[in-house]
This record gives C-alpha cells, sequence and structure tokens, in this order.
C-alpha cells in the first residue's frame, strides 16, 4: 500500500504503519484494536503555575526589586516550597517569569517551522544539524509502539561547533544557541532548587556539576497530520523522560497528556509558561513517577 503523505516533508510515516499493521506483532488479529484500548483522556488540567521569578533574575535586579535580604530568601524558599510540593504530587509543573523572552520562543518556532519544511530527503540524509534527526520509532515492533513524529535531537555541545551544519539556515544557529543558553540557565536554577529540597543545601551547590553541554539536549519536536483515527496512533508513545529534568515549550495546538493517578489527563497549554518535568533521574528520590504521552493533535 502506498504511502500517505500531505507532502514531501513529511517522513514516511504511513509506510511504517502499514508495516506494522500487517505483521500483528500484538499477537491479535486486530492490532488497531488493542491501540484503542489504550486509557483515554478524561479531563483537562492547569498544572501548578509557579514564579520562578526570584530564580531567574539577575542578582542586581532582585536585590533592586526586594525589600531586604531577609525578604528574598523567604521569596526563594517559598519558591523551592512550592516546586518541591508539584514536583511530589504531579511531576510536573508550569513556569512563569522563567526567564526566556517571548520574542526568542517565538523566533525559534519560526526557525522551526523553516526547518521541518524541508525535503524528508534533505532533513535525513544532509547531515544537517549532525545527523540528529529522527522519525518514527525504528524499533517499533508493534503499532502501539510506533510514535507519529519527527524530530532533531541535538547535544548542546554541538549546536555551537564549527562542524555543526545548518545548511542554508544560517539564522537557525543564533537562535539556536540563544533558546539553548536560556533554557539551560533556567534548568540548571530548577534542579539546584530541587536537589537542595531533596538533600539539602550543599547538595543544591553541587548538583550541576556534570549537568554540561555534553549531557543536556535541544530536541525540536513536530508530528506530522495524521491520516488514521486519533485513537490509532500517538505523537508520542507513553513514556518517561529518562533524564534530570525537561524543560517544554508547548505551543497553543497542545497534545501533552499525562498519567495522574490511573487517568490520562490533558494538559492545557498557558501562553507565556514553560512546562517542566521531572525526569526518572530524580526519581531514585521520594518524587511521583509520571508517565506522559503526546498524543497527534496537531493540524
Amino acid at each position: 500500500m502506498p504511502a500517505i503523505a500531505d507532502c514531501a516533508a513529511d517522513p514516511p510515516l504511513a509506510d511504517s504503519y502499514y508495516t506494522l499493521l500487517r505483521l500483528g506483532g500484538d499477537d491479535d488479529d486486530d492490532a488497531c484494536t488493542k491501540v484503542t484500548t489504550t486509557p483515554q483522556p478524561v479531563s483537562e488540567c492547569e498544572l501548578p503555575m509557579i514564579d520562578v521569578g526570584c530564580l531567574t533574575a539577575p542578582t542586581g535586579a532582585a536585590a533592586a526589586a526586594a525589600v531586604g535580604q531577609q525578604h528574598q530568601a523567604e521569596e526563594r524558599a517559598a519558591c523551592a516550597a512550592a516546586i518541591a510540593a508539584a514536583a511530589a504530587e504531579w511531576g510536573f509543573f508550569q513556569v512563569v517569569n522563567h526567564g526566556v523572552a517571548q520574542e526568542l520562543l517565538e523566533a525559534m518556532r519560526r526557525e522551526q517551522a523553516r526547518l521541518f519544511r524541508l525535503p524528508f530527503e534533505a532533513k535525513s540524509s544532509a547531515g544537517l544539524l549532525n545527523d540528529s534527526y529522527r522519525w518514527g520509532t525504528p524499533t517499533a515492533t508493534s503499532l502501539r509502539q510506533l510514535s507519529w513524529s519527527e524530530a532533531f535531537h541535538l547535544p548542546l555541545a554541538g549546536i555551537s561547533g564549527k562542524s555543526c551544519n545548518y545548511g542554508d539556515l544560517t539564522s537557525l544557529r543564533d537562535v539556536t544557541r540563544e533558546v539553548a543558553d536560556a533554557m539551560s540557565r533556567l534548568a540548571r536554577a530548577l534542579a539546584r532548587v530541587l536537589a537542595e529540597s531533596l538533600l539539602g543545601h550543599a547538595a543544591g551547590e553541587r548538583f550541576p556539576e556534570g549537568c554540561d553541554d555534553a549531557t543536556c539536549f535541544l530536541r525540536l519536536n513536530r508530528y506530522p497530520p495524521c491520516p488514521f483515527p486519533p485513537d490509532d496512533a500517538f505523537g508520542l508513545v507513553p513514556h518517561t523522560d529518562s533524564d534530570f529534568l525537561t524543560v517544554l515549550c508547548q505551543d497553543h495546538v497542545g497534545g501533552l497528556q499525562l498519567m495522574k493517578g490511573s487517568r490520562w489527563v490533558a494538559v492545557k497549554p498557558i501562553p507565556g509558561a514553560l512546562i517542566v518535568n521531572i525526569g526518572d533521574l530524580f526519581q531514585v528520590h521520594p518524587l511521583t513517577p509520571t508517565l506522559y504521552k503526546h498524543l497527534n493533535t496537531n493540524p
């Protein structure tokens, strides 16, 4: 059966779909039936919203805005307590006043759209962005394991390197560097607070050690239109993140869902907010594990 694609930019996900459908990797006569039995979201939620301005503001600005050092300490302690509580209850939370300029995020969206509009052959074989292009799920043996998505998964260490090939997308290099720097500053501030909450102040001071550009990644995701029923394909299959923290910029379309208790709930997009997910490496401490998925709801 031929591939179904809206344009030359889309990866051949339908080919993978039909191949897995023929293989019947679910040991069931109707593999699609088993996909549709996945627990469905029953409600939309707003994650805990935390103002982290006291963590991200430059020292001088914070000092000028605060009544005094005691006030700053109290403000930071309240913020840290809110982060720890949200991490323990949800494993997810949203942040505002995070220090990542909205104009920068919008510029990144524009550059990302240009990048993904390139023909599939160019994205997959031209060595773009250190050959970081990914699509689908190469190891999938059943439809339930197929992610209907494409992505560039960039180690931060490679973003600034001269060997990183940006092709004709010359403006992408500077925007990507700025986004990576801003997101890294936020992630380190949040990780330090979480480490302090779990292990004390000294642990928070030491925590950034080992969290450098070689171990951090910037991931650009796209979820192409899916011609099959929504219950038959995931944008990303249900999973947990294997890192310490994921900082996510969700668009207005939404689609992110997380498991709260035994139910899937949809995360309502909030303009200007970033979503923070506690990864598996923090789960060795008593933070609630949270499974999440991204349904393919993009038009």
